[in-house]
């Protein structure tokens, strides 16, 4: 029987497998897939990430966001590592970024955003289900962030993966959200 672990393992063996080429490829049909899936709606403010170790690339996401002056905010992890939280920090070109104890970008300013003013999140993510619900990287900050804010109707909460990353069951247990969509390079898939 699969576990969350070993569903891990697995897949992020798999992503270690794509070639630049692949993510080339894949970041352009990502791109094609938010513009058509998000044309139905309002975004003034977009919540994303900055994507490690092949995890699906955003950057022609965050270039049509800031083509359209849409405001654009990343996570920052709390240093204090007991807590497992993020607060968001609007993103600049012409501002420096810092790696986190993770290794991630994360923005220098430490004017947070209220979680509820941003419109759409886009979460990365190591497998999903049909149902949406989401095995990340296993230290529970996504869960811990957004399980607050995830009874805010007018927020949109969307895993991005690739196809591959789909599972038959995530193991949800009582502390994980649950995702509104999953953006993969061939479209929207909504829960």
């Amino acid at each position: 029987m699969n576990n969350k672990a070993s569903i891990r393992k697995q897949k992020l063996n798999e992503r270690d497998l794509l070639s630049n080429e692949d993510q080339e490829l894949l970041k352009t049909k990502l791109t094609s897939s938010f513009t058509n899936s998000t044309n139905s709606f309002e975004m003034h403010r977009v919540g994303l990430y900055f994507p490690i170790q092949n995890e699906a690339p955003i950057q022609g996401i965050l270039n049509y966001l800031e083509a359209h002056r849409i405001k654009c905010y990343f996570p920052i992890v709390s240093k204090d590592i007991n807590k497992r939280v993020m607060k968001f920090s609007e993103y600049k070109k012409e501002k420096k970024l810092r790696n986190n104890r993770f290794g991630i970008p994360e923005p220098l300013n430490s004017d947070f955003i209220d979680l509820s003013l941003i419109d759409l999140f886009l979460l990365p993510l190591v497998a999903f289900d049909n149902k949406g619900y989401r095995i990340g990287r296993g230290k529970g900050y996504y869960d811990t962030t957004f399980n607050g804010i995830k009874s805010i109707k007018t927020i949109k909460i969307w895993g991005v993966a690739y196809e591959f990353q789909e599972e038959e069951t995530c193991y949800p247990e009582a502390h994980d959200f649950k995702l509104d969509a999953v953006l993969c390079p061939n479209g929207l898939r909504e829960f």
